[in-house]
């Protein structure tokens, strides 16, 4: 069914994709210019900003974005079974569990005693918001669920977004690349497997993402280069949604929250890069 889904949104956005947008956009300099695209306020695009959960998205992906420039470089065995594995499998949820383990020191707040393997792996959960009430004892009780933000997908992104930027000047990322022979079919071998036993909204959240960076590569790749909460950031994802209309079924209104999209994003260009090298992976070692 997953496969099924993901060939008729590629196909639908493939379908839509003007001829002169195509190459267009991939110039040198800081601008992206392509001849009748819409202003960046007429796009079909809301960003979750002012949610809780958002709220704390965004203070999980700055505690995050915070470890990863102070965590060592990885084994490329465990990096590959972070990247490349189920994101949901023992060995993907261990190795990134032993990721932040082995750089605890990291942390803005280190939990004691350590949480069993692989805890960091699973969610690593950040409640941003959860109904309480005291009791006339003063005991603080719960009177309803939490709402939490997965750190782990944050923090698999951010290691997306680094081996994608690591290859990104000798692996060809265009349209006529990610149009070659083969590709969308190594593509989704690849993606249909791994996300075969993910949960039903983040594979629907994943193939979304990844047509619209088959739609306008470029934009994907200026959307991972950009600083996070720039207003580089904000277009880039702003015009990957309004090219990639069709990829959710031509929806006017698109809301996102920003920092969970861009995690997404840096996973599907990664996929699209190990099928445009006809490659199982790109980490090397």
């Amino acid at each position: 069914m997953r496969s099924i889904a993901a060939r008729l949104a590629m196909a639908l956005a493939l379908s839509a994709v003007p001829a002169a947008a195509q190459e267009s956009g991939q110039q040198d300099g800081e601008d992206i210019v392509v001849t009748g695209e819409r202003p960046v306020e007429d796009l079909p695009v809301q960003i979750d900003e002012g949610s809780i959960v958002s709220i704390g998205t965004k203070q999980a992906a700055s505690e995050v974005e915070r470890f990863s420039r102070c965590a060592r470089t990885q084994p490329a065995e465990r990096l590959r079974k972070i990247l490349d594995e189920r994101p949901n499998s023992p060995g993907s949820e261990g190795a990134l569990h032993d990721y932040v383990v082995r750089n605890q020191g990291c942390l803005d707040q280190v939990p004691r005693p350590l949480p069993a393997r692989p805890y960091f792996g699973v969610c690593e959960a950040q409640i941003v918001d959860q109904d309480t009430r005291t009791t006339d004892d003063g005991t603080l009780q719960i009177t309803s669920a939490p709402i939490t933000v997965c750190r782990s997908v944050l923090r698999r992104g951010l290691l997306y977004q680094q081996a994608v930027l690591q290859h990104a000047d000798a692996i060809p990322f265009t349209q006529n690349a990610l149009s070659g022979p083969g590709v969308l079919d190594r593509f989704l071998a690849r993606e249909d497997y791994r996300n075969a036993t993910r949960g039903g909204p983040k594979s629907t959240f994943f193939f979304a993402v990844a047509c619209m960076v088959r739609v306008r590569p470029d934009y994907a790749l200026r959307l991972l280069e950009s600083e996070r909460g720039s207003a580089l950031e904000d277009e880039m994802r702003a015009r990957l949604i309004g090219n990639g209309q069709a990829c959710v079924g031509g929806v006017e209104d698109v809301q996102v929250d920003s920092d969970q999209f861009r995690a997404f994003a840096a996973e599907a260009v990664y996929g699209w890069m190990t099928a445009v090298a006809g490659k199982a992976t790109l980490i090397e070692g």
